[in-house]
């Protein structure tokens, strides 16, 4: 699922983040630059990310070996509230 977070300036875009529960992967925004952010009506700009949702328990084998991940919805950015209002 696609979500928005509101952006200040190029190294805000440029932050990658992990999620707690599955700290083997990272997420990052889908703009690299400042100017494929969605634009407000009060000039406020936004960078997309997508969400990483399994529907079942799913086991993932890798070079460094397996790991299991339960069932949810995973990758948010933290601290901020996602804007699920925006355009998707």
């Amino acid at each position: 699922m696609k979500q928005y977070i509101e952006i200040i300036n190029q190294e805000d875009l440029e932050q990658n983040w992990t999620d707690p529960l599955v700290p083997h992967m990272s997420w990052n925004f889908e703009q690299t630059k400042l100017e494929e952010c969605f634009t407000d009506i009060d000039g406020k700009l936004y960078a997309s990310y997508e969400l990483f949702t399994l529907d079942k328990e799913t086991t993932f084998n890798t070079i460094n070996g397996s790991y299991t991940i339960p069932a949810g919805t995973y990758g948010y950015y933290p601290n901020i509230p996602s804007l699920s209002s925006l355009p998707k």
